[in-house]
């Protein structure tokens, strides 16, 4: 028998590797210059297991982002020549998807000023590369900003009091709030025996942050999908679903009260 068929059987079937898309947005007279160069050969070091998509338009971004499953989007200055414009568009975007975005900026103060007015909630996944455009930085944002492990958002770590209602059982559990972002929350849950894929709805209460919502009142209700158990079972990581405009409003509110009172810590972007 053929030594490389035995060895297939005896590995099992190979696992499909799922492509990566990454969107690649850059201005057309902007072709050949050093930045892209780099840009590209930072690409090259990727991988081939990555396809990367390249647009000299916005409006073409948009419609590319609503039809492919983008990981990553790489946003080169010379798209709008202006930081405050980019991090306008990219605010449009996340209001899409929640998709990491990188950054390559010529004003490094005037992107990080117009981030923390439209995007702070999400710096922990988004990054940023200096023009001109080291290859090495680059290829070492690129790999982080796509890579698996990723967040969709900056998490905001808390110790309060909530309750957790569980589909399967219709019973309304007390737990403990431990971090919450744009896309999810973790909850501490004893003596609950959570399983992974369970669907729950959070409550929270608003009085505890010292928020009151004019729809909501003093409690916002949200609804998460169980995606990690701690080794003990104790703790759930969730990830949020069928959020809501308003609900995604009074999440932004709330997410802005605790990074900036002193009571919630939050971990800071570095690297």
């Amino acid at each position: 028998m053929d030594s490389d068929y035995t060895n297939q059987i005896l590995s099992g079937p190979r696992k499909k590797v799922k492509k990566k898309y990454i969107l690649f947005l850059y201005s057309k007279e902007s072709q050949g210059s050093h930045d892209v160069k780099a840009i590209e050969r930072g690409f090259q070091r990727g991988g081939k297991n990555q396809i990367i998509i390249r647009l000299h338009s916005p409006e073409e971004g948009l419609k590319v982002l609503m039809l492919k499953s983008i990981d990553l989007i790489v946003l080169d200055n010379s798209i709008f020549d202006d930081e405050v414009t980019s991090v306008e568009f990219a605010a449009e975007l996340k209001k899409r998807r929640k998709i990491p975005i990188l950054f390559i900026a010529k004003d490094e103060q005037r992107l990080i000023s117009a981030y923390q007015e439209h995007l702070r909630l999400y710096e922990e996944l988004d990054d940023y590369v200096l023009s001109p455009v080291d290859p090495i930085d680059f290829s070492h944002r690129f790999k982080r900003s796509s890579s698996e492990g990723a967040r969709a958002a900056k998490r905001f770590n808390a110790d309060a009091e909530i309750e957790v209602f569980r589909l399967l059982d219709s019973k309304t559990h007390k737990s403990r709030l431990r971090d919450l972002s744009m896309v999810g929350l973790g909850i501490l849950v004893p003596n609950v025996n959570i399983k992974r894929g369970e669907q729950i709805r959070a409550i929270i209460d608003l009085r505890y942050f010292g928020l009151f919502h004019p729809q909501f009142g003093d409690v916002f209700k949200v609804a998460a999908t169980v995606r990690r158990l701690s080794i003990d079972g104790s703790s759930i990581g969730c990830s949020l679903e069928h959020v809501t405009p308003i609900q995604s409003e009074c999440l932004t509110t709330l997410l802005e009260r605790m990074s900036t009172n002193a009571i919630f810590k939050n971990g800071n972007r570095t690297g």
